[in-house]
């Protein structure tokens, strides 16, 4: 059994995991994009107003790397993705394990929709926590399909949020149906990746990552109480 420093090392050296098929790369850098196309589409569809956020590429890519530091994606990962979703894994299924950890995960953020901010109302939260089903299932399946990379994830992370940030900043309350679109098209992707990739592993080649046991760490412990019931 290795110590706390040991594991501590294995932890954090998977953000140093960048040696992967570079098509995940596109995965976690334009995935959301698409998704964001085809919620716009959706958009237009419905007879929406034209959506324009105003933001120069440079601004977006500024974004992006802000959300990952100081923003919240490195240090979220290293907790959901990192510590707790291969001790989660260990004796259930991936999908299982995505089903735990997405509520947790979903009141994590509950604070920013209680903050009165446009877009951001109590009511549109209950669709948010729908989303971050779909997000971790989708999120799940990059890091067991990349061998456990957090520095996959952080940028999927990161990816996912820019859309959303844009579109609340931009539009206002006018960004509440063109983001239950995009959260919409997470939800049917997530979908995709179950039958695709199979919910025992969320992916067909690499199998899912796991750890020896639950082992206390902070507030994480609190995980130790959903054991049971184990959904397959």
């Amino acid at each position: 059994m290795q110590g706390p420093g040991g594991a501590l090392r294995k932890l954090l050296g998977r953000l140093l995991i960048w040696r992967v098929n570079p098509l995940w790369y596109l995965v976690v850098l334009l995935g959301p994009v698409v998704l964001v196309g085809g919620a716009v589409g959706l958009n237009t569809l419905l007879g929406g107003p034209a959506l324009s956020v105003g933001n120069t590429l440079l601004g977006v890519v500024m974004m992006w790397a802000f959300f990952i530091f100081p923003g919240s994606a490195l240090g979220e990962e290293i907790g959901w993705r990192g510590y707790a979703l291969p001790r989660l894994q260990t004796g259930r299924s991936a999908l299982s394990a995505s089903l735990i950890l997405a509520p947790i995960w979903g009141l994590w953020h509950l604070p920013l929709w209680l903050t009165g901010a446009p877009a951001r109302t109590p009511t549109l939260y209950a669709a948010f926590l729908v989303s971050a089903f779909a997000v971790s299932i989708i999120t799940t399946w990059v890091y067991n399909s990349t061998g456990g990379s957090l520095l996959m994830v952080v940028m999927l992370h990161a990816s996912a949020n820019v859309p959303i940030t844009l579109a609340i900043d931009s539009l206002g309350n006018r960004a509440v149906v063109p983001v239950l679109l995009y959260w919409g098209m997470l939800v049917v992707a997530s979908i995709v990746v179950v039958i695709v990739a199979g919910p025992k592993h969320l992916s067909r080649k690499h199998k899912k990552q796991e750890e020896g046991g639950l082992r206390s760490l902070g507030s994480l412990r609190l995980l130790g109480l959903l054991s049971q019931p184990r959904v397959n």
